[in-house]
């Protein structure tokens, strides 16, 4: 029996559609992790889009949390018994990519199936979770929390002795210091008093800018003498999500997918002594 291949996504369904016709009714099974009023309303998506067609039979089952859900798609997959459909969590994209195999992108999806698909109309702190360095979307977002950031003009006017503004420029949120980076979920703050002192920053590699630019605006806030950052590696990319001055720079790369002395890929060759370009089938599913 021959394996099949996994579509990482839940709303490839309209993809599906518009791939052609057929004698008598695909069935298409979606496995999910939503339980609860979330779970009611992916079967109320499944049933609206039953009832709207008659080529295709969507069938959504729900197979326990997003880990449990991963592997039951994993296991399926060896046994030749995959879902078309498996809906799991970011961080699942990378394991299943790692997979040769394993899935097909979803852009490619869209692509065999004759659907007009544009990966610009995510917001980019979603679609990167879900997207290969060469920039190809590998799975759809589908109920991916995004951070919307509101406050009172008023309140902050008063508090901060003048007006500070919120914009959104491309889908990002840029907020002027104190604000910091809103979209970067910071878990922990510092717990020592950096009043007065000089910090520096010590980062793997300087890439996006996003993260390196939400720790510096945090780092602010405790009011030091002055925030310097430290790069190990400092990527030479078009265009960063963020800018940040890098004070103190290692080595020069190019930009390219690196892997080894402390650098991961999917948790995978974090200890390799030196560092090495990942081979683009790694994670580009074998192509």
């Amino acid at each position: 029996m021959n394996r099949r291949n996994v579509v990482l996504s839940a709303s490839l369904i309209a993809g599906l559609a518009a791939a052609g016709s057929a004698q008598a009714q695909v069935q298409v099974q979606w496995w999910h992790a939503m339980s609860g009023p979330l779970g009611e309303w992916v079967a109320d998506l499944a049933k609206d889009f039953n009832a709207k067609q008659k080529e295709y039979v969507v069938v959504p089952t729900f197979k326990g949390t997003y880990g449990e859900t991963l592997t039951a798609g994993i296991a399926a997959f060896r046994a030749g018994t995959a879902p078309d459909i498996l809906q799991v969590y970011e961080v699942g994209t990378a394991t299943m990519m790692a997979s040769k195999g394993a899935i097909k992108p979803v852009s490619e999806v869209m692509t065999m199936g004759g659907a007009k698909f544009d990966p610009k109309v995510y917001i980019p702190a979603v679609a990167g979770y879900y997207t290969a360095p060469n920039g190809q979307m590998l799975s759809l977002p589908f109920n991916s929390s995004t951070t919307v950031f509101y406050y009172n003009k008023d309140a902050f006017k008063a508090a901060a002795g003048s007006e500070r503004t919120a914009t959104v420029d491309e889908g990002r949120t840029n907020y002027v210091a104190p604000l910091g980076l809103a979209l970067q979920q910071i878990t922990k703050d510092v717990e020592v008093d950096l009043r007065g002192k000089h910090v520096i920053v010590c980062e793997d590699i300087y890439d996006s800018g996003r993260t390196l630019a939400a720790i510096r605006d945090l780092l602010r806030v405790h009011h030091p003498a002055s925030v310097e950052v430290a790069a190990f590696l400092y990527k030479k990319v078009k265009k960063r999500v963020a800018e940040v001055e890098i004070k103190y720079k290692g080595y020069d790369i190019e930009d390219k997918f690196v892997v080894g002395y402390g650098l991961d890929y999917s948790e995978m060759y974090r200890n390799l002594p030196y560092v090495g370009v990942l081979k683009r089938s790694v994670y580009e599913g074998g192509k």
